[in-house]
Order: C-alpha cells, then sequence, then structure tokens
C-alpha cells in the first residue's frame, strides 16, 4: 500500500504495544479523536462506499487511496497527530499518544 509510515522507534524502544482500529465511513473517521499508549499501531479501515484517505496534516504521512475494505497502518510513538480525507476534508480525526 502506498504512503509513508512514521519513523521507526528510537534505538531501545519497544515494538508496537497494541492496535487499534478506526473505521471510515462516507462522512468520518470512528472514533474521531483516538488516545493510544505509545507504540500503539492504528489500522484504518474504509467501510464506506467511497475512496478516502488517511492523510497527515503535517504531511508524515499519506495512505494515498483506500477503495472500500482496503486498510492502512501506522504506529504511534509520542505527540498529536491531525489527520483528514483528501478527498472528504470535513472527514478529521486525532491521535493523542498518552
Amino acid at each position: 500500500m502506498p504512503g509513508y509510515q512514521p519513523p521507526a522507534p528510537l534505538p531501545g524502544a519497544k515494538g508496537p504495544t497494541a492496535t487499534t482500529t478506526v473505521s471510515m465511513t462516507d462522512d468520518r473517521f470512528d472514533p474521531p479523536t483516538l488516545t493510544v499508549a505509545a507504540g500503539t499501531t492504528v489500522r484504518w479501515v474504509n467501510a464506506g462506499q467511497h475512496v478516502h484517505t488517511v492523510t497527515s496534516e503535517t504531511g508524515r504521512f499519506d495512505s494515498g487511496d483506500l477503495k472500500p475494505g482496503q486498510e492502512y497502518t501506522a504506529t504511534f510513538y509520542a505527540g498529536t497527530t491531525d489527520y483528514t480525507c483528501r478527498h472528504h476534508p470535513a472527514m478529521k480525526g486525532k491521535i493523542v499518544v498518552k
């Protein structure tokens, strides 16, 4: 799947600790805000009828076009990441790492 993955963890950091899923429907990310522990892998699944993207507002990653049923994953280690769908700018989401 095309797209940019956030950088690998720093040396000595443990690998992903958990996986959680965000559903993309045709008008929203569900849940729109997700709070996770460092090292969590987030999986976005296109459960809608249209093509969507998972695109970081800072340009750190972009899933590329995801057709219905396709998915994209990224692992988060620190900070807050806001993202949107390039095709549907009203679709906004946020990952908060605690």
